[in-house]
């Protein structure tokens, strides 16, 4: 089985960067940087099913502030692989476009099983791209799951 699950990294809530331009990511450092928790919920599941049914999961990190820390991040937890994708020209806060690459990077990958996002975007509040993602690639979603484990038929996925 193989699981992507795509991560974005975002400045830690709990950091406070007064007197920093948001937006001036010279400034910001590796240390103030977390993966988006709604990701890292995501990838957690992923996890699991990694290691109950010898699933290959890759974490991929598009955009972001410093995504190398994201990456190593996902490795250390238990990924097998995790790649960057940074690109200064996209303007990843729209959903539709983030929804995009990431459509783009599945089709490039080739036969995946199963996706898995975080159920929001922390850094636009967006709920929309895991189900923008579903609708381009043209295959079912779940757009809030808290369990998921496999059976003979595919996958139950419940919410507790």
């Amino acid at each position: 089985m193989k699981i992507i699950v795509f991560i974005r990294q975002i400045v830690n809530p709990q950091v406070k960067l007064q007197g920093v331009d948001y937006f001036d990511t010279s400034r910001i450092s590796e240390d103030d940087l977390i993966i988006n928790p709604f990701d890292k919920n995501a990838l957690e599941g992923a996890l699991k099913l990694k290691d109950s049914e010898s699933a290959e999961v890759t974490a991929i990190c598009v955009g972001g502030i410093k995504p190398s820390k994201a990456v190593r991040e996902a490795i250390a937890m238990g990924c097998n692989d995790a790649l960057e994708v940074v690109d200064d020209n996209y303007y990843l806060e729209d959903p539709m476009i983030l929804a995009k690459i990431y459509a783009k990077i599945v089709e490039k990958t080739g036969d995946v099983d199963l996706i898995f996002t975080g159920c929001e975007e922390q850094s636009s509040s967006s709920y929309a791209v895991p189900a923008m993602l579903a609708e381009l690639l043209d295959i079912p979603s779940v757009l809030y799951a808290e369990e998921i484990e496999k059976t003979d038929n595919g996958f139950r996925i419940s919410h507790v």
